[in-house]
């Protein structure tokens, strides 16, 4: 009889205590993939219709990052894995074809990775013609309270073909 009281009355406690570890986590605050990547597409998708008129294809960041952001776009771009595996090589097929997103964090929680992730970004951006480069804030509400505000650099590149039109069609 125990077992089965306890059965019954865990589900309706746990239900009760829920939005106080949520309400925990959040003022503590959780690893950016988590915390910002659903805040983090909305400003990403106005600064890239700010860069060119073409499809947002593909995104890239830090491994936290660049599969939560792709999730929660409407667009669902492709998650560039390229700043996780250090491969930069043999991607300026694709950027000049589609474009791409970069985003680095600005926060110095962990310097090296910070640092890394935007000389690689400055890197693939100076092999193009310039797009967009912006830092932008973003932070998370919960039950009306305000997160940690993170920092951001982003980079947009556009597609070749949006930037070089063909001499015909101008």
């Amino acid at each position: 009889i125990g077992a089965v009281a306890l059965a019954v009355a865990l589900p309706f406690v746990m239900v009760a205590v829920v939005p106080a570890i949520a309400f925990g986590l959040h003022r503590v605050g959780l690893p950016a993939g988590s915390t910002h990547s659903s805040v983090l597409v909305e400003p990403l998708e106005r600064l890239w219709r700010e860069t060119t008129d073409r499809p947002f294809k593909v995104f890239a960041g830090l491994e936290e990052l660049t599969d939560g952001v792709a999730f929660y776009s409407a667009k669902h771009p492709a998650a560039a894995h390229m700043f996780d595996t250090m491969k930069l090589a043999g991607i300026d097929d694709g950027i000049a074809r589609d474009g791409i997103v970069l985003l680095c964090p600005l926060q110095p929680r962990d310097m090296l990775r910070r640092d890394w992730c935007i000389e690689s970004a400055n890197t693939i951006a100076d092999r193009f013609p310039p797009g967009k480069r912006t830092e932008i804030t973003v932070t998370r509400r919960y039950l009306g309270v305000e997160g940690k505000p993170a920092r951001y650099l982003v980079i947009t590149i556009p597609p070749l073909s949006s930037i070089f039109m063909p001499c015909w069609r101008i």
